[in-house]
C-alpha cells in the first residue's frame, strides 16, 4: 500500500466516525424534541380547557339564565 492510500483510508475512517457521531446526536435531539412537544401539547390542552371554562363562567354570569 502506498502512503497516499493509507492517508486516504485514515481520513475516510475519520469522516465515517464523525458522521456516525452526528447521527447519534441528531437522534438524541429528535427524541428530546418529541418529549418536549408532548409536554407542550398537554400544556396547551390544559390552557384551552381553562380558557373555555372561564369563558363559560363569564357568559353565564352575564346572561344569568337561572333568574328568569
Amino acid at each position: 500500500m502506498s502512503t497516499e492510500s493509507v492517508g486516504y483510508t485514515a481520513i475516510s475512517r475519520y469522516m465515517v466516525k464523525n458522521a456516525v457521531e452526528h447521527v447519534y446526536q441528531g437522534t438524541d435531539a429528535l427524541q428530546t424534541a418529541k418529549k418536549l412537544q408532548k409536554k407542550s401539547r398537554k400544556c396547551m390542552l390544559i390552557c384551552i380547557a381553562l380558557l373555555l371554562l372561564i369563558a363559560i363562567i363569564i357568559v353565564l354570569s352575564i346572561l344569568k339564565p337561572w333568574k328568569k
